[in-house]
């Protein structure tokens, strides 16, 4: 049977099939529906003037065929009740009746296992999947399980590679009408998510949710193994990897391994020479983020870190605990080869290295190699002539900070290291060993010659001229 044609001043028509009440917009949307039942063809017309209809007709067919429900807000939606089945109507989870729960709010299905409440019977029984951990869908090719149906169809997309939906944009497909969507507001720029604390706003929810934890302190995220908590779960997985000892990924030039793949990107540009952050104050290059953001600071002279024993300031945080445990004396890294602590990681490494042997870092100038990043970046100034750092006082430039804050004492009148026999202070410590040496009797340089002992190594080298006049 054709369809009836009921149009008002708008052309405004609504099609809805008849067995299930699924309402579509276009009679070939509909049709193409209506292969899988027996039915026919309802037309319905919206009027915006009237706010019941009742004017449906189909063959044999009574009035008062649709009932209309005004929602919370005031708009009208419009449900047909002859015209769905008496089945349908007569079971909570009709059409009219999810709707009307729904518009009042109304949640009567509860969860016996955690007493949360869902206005539809079919969420209730999604959600009590999470606490019996059924998972009724099967991957063909892998076998892994899902919980939600379409949870599985976005799995599958993975072994047939299918990515269905493209940006219109760029053209770059995803498995994901949602991943999708995040993709198009790097183009749009749109951020929809706005923080209730400091009004700043983000393209994602999660993101978002990230944020506030900046603003809460929450940490909701706990490990296993050590209690540690932290604010994202993403975090927490790094951090998991130092426990299990994980390092799933390795360089393609020297087969190290590494547990993130951010430190492997990282590393990569230590044999790749890449380096695409740049300094917008004075061109310097670098290979990773973190470095440029350390190094800006140097130029803003930002030190937002502060020690709560001394008051002393920092521009890393790093710095600070490093700084810290000065203080409490804490050194919490150790050496698997001699068990010797250390206070920072940095410095642990730099000792490993005595063991292995290893020099990893090569002077593009002479290939000279060396066990530690500082180590080069000091000789290389002797290359370069480079002096970079300078005295406030006199502008006097050094190629070490060291020699700048021996240097330092000289104007401040410093002397920072004090003798425990006689308190006598010094402003360098190696001109404490000197005198310490004077009180224990101590004498650590000795003649290959004539084995000869001496507690000051430049009285050692007056000696040997002795035994190389004699020759």
């Amino acid at each position: 049977m054709d369809p009836k044609n009921v149009s008002n001043s708008n052309n405004n028509i609504t099609l809805i099939c008849d067995r299930c009440g699924l309402i579509f917009k276009s009679k070939d949307s509909l049709e193409f529906h209506l292969k899988s039942h027996d039915t026919e063809i309802v037309e319905i017309e919206n009027t915006p003037e009237t706010k019941s209809v009742e004017t449906l007709k189909r063959n044999e067919c009574d009035q008062n065929n649709l009932k209309q429900c005004i929602n919370m807000d005031g708009s009208e939606k419009k449900f047909s009740k002859k015209h769905i089945s008496t089945a349908h109507l007569s079971t909570e989870d009709s059409k009219l009746g999810i709707h009307v729960r729904t518009s009042k709010g109304e949640k009567r299905f509860s969860c016996d296992y955690c007493k949360k409440s869902f206005s539809q019977k079919v969420h209730l029984n999604l959600h009590v999947r999470t606490h019996t951990g059924e998972k009724p869908f099967s991957c063909d090719y892998c076998k892994k399980s899902f919980s939600l149906k379409h949870h599985l169809n976005h799995h599958v997309r993975i072994h047939t590679g299918e990515k269905p939906f493209s940006c219109d944009y760029c053209n770059k497909s995803f498995l994901t009408k949602h991943n999708l969507n995040r993709h198009i507001r790097t183009h749009s720029g749109e951020k929809p998510f706005s923080c209730d604390y400091c009004n700043k706003s983000f393209s994602y929810k999660n993101v978002l949710n990230d944020h506030i934890r900046t603003h809460t302190g929450e940490k909701p995220f706990s490990c296993d193994y050590c209690k540690k908590s932290f604010s994202h779960k993403n975090t927490l997985n790094d951090h998991i990897k130092i426990h299990t000892g994980d390092k799933p990924f390795s360089c393609d030039y020297c087969k190290k391994p590494f547990s993130l793949k951010h430190h492997l990107n990282q590393h990569v540009r230590a044999h790749t020479g890449e380096k695409p952050f740049s300094c917008d104050y004075c061109n310097k290059l670098f290979s990773v983020k973190y470095t440029l953001n350390r190094h800006l600071k140097t130029h803003s002279g930002e030190k937002p870190f502060s020690c709560d024993y001394c008051k002393k300031s920092f521009s890393q945080k790093v710095n600070l605990n490093q700084h810290v445990r000065t203080h409490t004396g804490e050194k919490p890294f150790s050496c698997d080869y001699c068990k010797i602590t250390f206070s920072d990681k940095s410095s642990l490494s730099r000792h490993v290295r005595t063991h292995t042997g290893e020099k990893p870092f090569s002077c593009d100038y002479c290939k000279i190699t060396f066990s530690d990043k500082s180590s080069l970046s000091r000789h290389v100034r002797t290359h370069t002539g480079e002096k970079p750092f300078s005295c406030d006082y006199c502008k006097k430039s050094f190629s070490q900070k060291v020699h700048l804050n021996l240097h330092g004492r000289t104007h401040t009148g410093e002397k920072p290291f004090s003798c425990d026999y006689c308190n006598i202070t010094f402003s360098v410590r190696s001109s404490l060993n000197r005198h310490i040496r004077t009180h224990t009797g101590k004498k650590p340089f000795s003649c290959d010659y004539c084995k000869k002992s001496f507690s000051q190594k430049c009285d050692l080298y007056k000696h040997i001229r002795t035994h190389n006049k004699n020759k």
